[in-house]
């Protein structure tokens, strides 16, 4: 399985990046990953957002809004999923908007939204909290005791 974030931020401070590139050093033991940020500068219409977001994501992937709005799981039922989407043989394409969250154009076009909690974190910190509930997954999955209930 492939999986693919597309992030809508600013660029990192530094301590920023040392917390994003710890979780994709780990998770690269684990599954492949890759992830773009697209510049919030660029103002892009709904269709521009859209095209960006298919053309990003491999052909064929679950693409998933990260809204508040959306699914919320504990990290068994997130297990689920991504085994459920790993034996579809399918990629996963993860999507973190702007932060006025996403038209309802896009949550239309993406029917699918995950939301990481109730709370409201700034962008960079859903983007962490993504890759490192990522991991917590992957390495339960091959049996490391990173995941204790």
């Amino acid at each position: 399985m492939k999986l693919s974030v597309v992030f809508v931020g600013h660029k990192f401070e530094s301590f920023e990046e040392d917390w994003i590139h710890l979780y994709l050093k780990r998770l690269k033991n684990y599954v492949s990953i890759d992830w773009v940020r697209l510049n919030p500068k660029k103002k892009f219409s709904e269709d521009e957002f859209i095209a960006e977001i298919e053309k990003k994501c491999p052909p064929g992937a679950q693409v998933v809004l990260l809204d508040d709005g959306g699914k919320s799981w504990n990290t068994q039922d997130f297990r689920d999923w991504i085994d459920k989407q790993e034996i579809q043989s399918r990629s996963v394409c993860f999507v973190i908007g702007e932060s006025h969250g996403f038209s309802e154009k896009l949550l239309k076009k993406f029917p699918f939204h995950l939301s990481l909690s109730k709370l409201t974190f700034p962008h960079k910190l859903a983007l962490l909290i993504l890759f490192e509930q990522l991991y917590r997954v992957y390495s339960w999955k091959a049996g490391s005791p990173y995941h204790h209930e």
